[in-house]
């Protein structure tokens, strides 16, 4: 059954965007579109339909919208995988996509960002995909700071309950812009600009968003040949700047740029910050990545902000960012091999029969604690 209205995907639009617009354009609400009109078992309004994989969903709308099943794939942030991110699960945290943390069917974290502006030039309003990611906190095209609430009535944006359970509407209100919770305009949020100490240092940053936006490679002096390296160092190095290790590099960076990041709460990760601290942050990192590495080197010099402070997330870390790490930022010293200990002696003995340990110890630039640990620990010569 082919619906009597089948509006086409926008550019850079998100899924729930589109099916929202749909739905209403046909005179249907999201909560009984999806069951009653469409036919899916699955409540899908309790769920991050944005981040689903469910190919039932998509062959269902291709039949009732006419919209081609790879163009509707396009809409999921699962389109990302591979260039943002690298793999994706609708049950887990996926790194960068911010979480719209469900509750039944209300969304209680603020997981959908717009600017104003693009929001009142839009001919037909609709949200975009790029504002689901956590490093997308300014907008491209008119340079303002995002909002992530109804400025009116301070509710998180849910446009899929646009009109549900309200007297205002007798049919669903088909125009996204509207706050479900006070029925006023998003778009008449008031302009928010980057704070003067922000802007001062925003440049590689709004560089870094304008090259994502356009396809581009978003950070061509790190040479890589693939953004997904780029991205999975950036999301280990703005947790790891955040993290109880990091607070000396915080401080510098505080004095250095007037530009202040909180430490992250335990067990969260870059997603869960507030918007304004995400954008702290990327105009921080991206700031002291330029002249990659002389400038980050030179932050993290003399702190407690070494090879250590990256955990678990050692292992993960792409060529670009270990080889720095552990030719400038590994303070564990170097431990003497047992062939290095033998020749040394032998070196001795062959100079000095009656060489003392303390010599040894000399020659192997060790303290003789060091080198007797090392001796009790050595086979039998």
């Amino acid at each position: 059954m082919m619906l009597p209205v089948h509006p086409r995907p926008k550019n850079n639009e998100l899924l729930s965007s589109w099916l929202t617009r749909l739905a209403t354009e046909n005179g249907c609400y999201s909560h009984s579109f999806f069951t009653n009109v469409i036919g899916l078992k699955e409540d899908i309004v309790r769920t991050d339909v944005d981040r689903s994989n469910s190919t039932e969903l998509i062959g269902k709308l291709s039949q009732v919208s006419g919209v081609s099943t790879d163009e509707l794939s396009k809409l999921r942030l699962s389109s990302l995988q591979g260039e943002v991110f690298s793999h994706d699960s609708l049950g887990t945290c996926v790194r960068w996509v911010l979480p719209l943390g469900f509750y039944h069917r209300i969304k209680r974290k603020r997981g959908i960002v717009y600017c104003p502006l693009c929001l009142k030039e839009d001919e037909v309003r609709h949200f975009r995909k790029s504002w689901r990611l956590a490093f997308i906190n300014l907008c491209e095209k008119h340079g303002c700071v995002l909002w992530d609430h109804c400025y009116h009535c301070k509710a998180n944006v849910d446009y899929q309950r646009v009109g549900i359970g309200s007297a205002v509407y007798d049919l669903p209100n088909k125009d996204l812009g509207f706050c479900f919770n006070c029925h006023k305009p998003l778009w008449d949020s008031p302009t928010k600009e980057l704070s003067l100490d922000l802007d001062r240092f925003s440049a590689p940053y709004k560089d870094f968003i304008s090259v994502y936006e356009s396809g581009g490679s978003v950070l061509p002096t790190l040479n890589q040949p693939l953004n997904l390296q780029v991205f999975n160092g950036l999301w280990i190095l703005a947790g790891r700047v955040t993290s109880e290790r990091g607070g000396e590099v915080r401080e510098r960076i505080l004095r250095e740029t007037g530009i202040e990041i909180l430490p992250l709460r335990k067990n969260y990760s870059f997603e869960g910050f507030p918007l304004q601290q995400r954008l702290n942050i990327f105009i921080a990192v991206l700031y002291y990545l330029q002249n990659w590495p002389h400038k980050f080197i030179n932050l993290v010099k003399k702190t407690p902000f070494t090879v250590t402070a990256f955990g678990n997330d050692i292992e993960q870390l792409p060529f670009w960012l270990s080889s720095v790490i552990f030719e400038h930022m590994n303070s564990t010293p170097y431990a003497t091999t047992e062939r290095e200990v033998i020749n040394a002696m032998k070196y001795l003995q062959a100079v000095n029969p009656g060489f003392k340990k303390v010599e040894l110890a000399k020659l192997l630039g060790i303290d003789i604690c060091t080198l007797n640990k090392r001796l009790k620990g050595m086979k039998k010569l």
